[in-house]
């Protein structure tokens, strides 16, 4: 039985995807987790290199119509080398965080990023290799399950796309439609 991609995953993928249009010349891939010194050790990557990761979903919540909003946190880990790893690593990070938050995602259920945030992690001599390595963190929201048919009878038939609010909800009262 072959399993679907989550909506996680697909919108993993979609990052990914993203990174390696914005970055042309960088290596672009998907890491389990978070890219530390031990990680750094196994890895053999052709540098300037970016990783996309999931780090948490630390909070999930209910929103009522038997779907849940998880706040996840995804990363991007830039690793750079040689003698303008430092330069380098800092222009690729500029790069991200200029286009992270302005990305609208193909992935159904799955809002735009926010708080993007960026932290350097090392710099220096590891395994024979010159490397500088930071992180591009960002939250998206990823709405979970279906709206339930009860719910529908609320919304007069009308079912909202997900991740869609209006901006404005009119009422008919006595023949006379006025906003809310």
């Amino acid at each position: 039985m072959a399993i679907e991609k989550g909506l996680t995953a697909q919108a993993l993928d979609r990052w990914v995807e993203v990174i390696k249009e914005a970055v042309p010349q960088a290596t672009v891939g998907i890491h389990w987790g978070s890219v530390d010194v031990a990680a750094l050790e196994r890895m053999c990557v052709k540098l300037p290199a970016i990783y996309v990761a999931v780090l948490s979903v630390p909070s999930t919540a209910e929103v009522g119509d038997d779907t849940q909003d998880g706040s996840t946190v995804f990363s991007a880990f830039i690793l750079t080398g040689g003698q303008r790893k430092d330069l380098t690593n800092l222009n690729l990070s500029d790069a991200l965080q200029g286009v992270v938050p302005v990305v609208a995602s193909k992935v159904d259920c799955v809002g735009r990023a926010s708080n993007v945030t960026w932290k350097p992690i090392l710099s220096g001599q590891l395994v024979k290799k010159t490397v500088c390595v930071s992180a591009v963190a960002w939250r998206q929201v990823i709405r979970r399950g279906q709206q339930s048919d009860a719910d529908e009878m609320f919304t007069t038939g009308v079912v909202w796309p997900p991740a869609v609010v209006p901006e404005n909800l009119y009422v008919e009262s006595c023949g006379e439609i006025q906003p809310l």
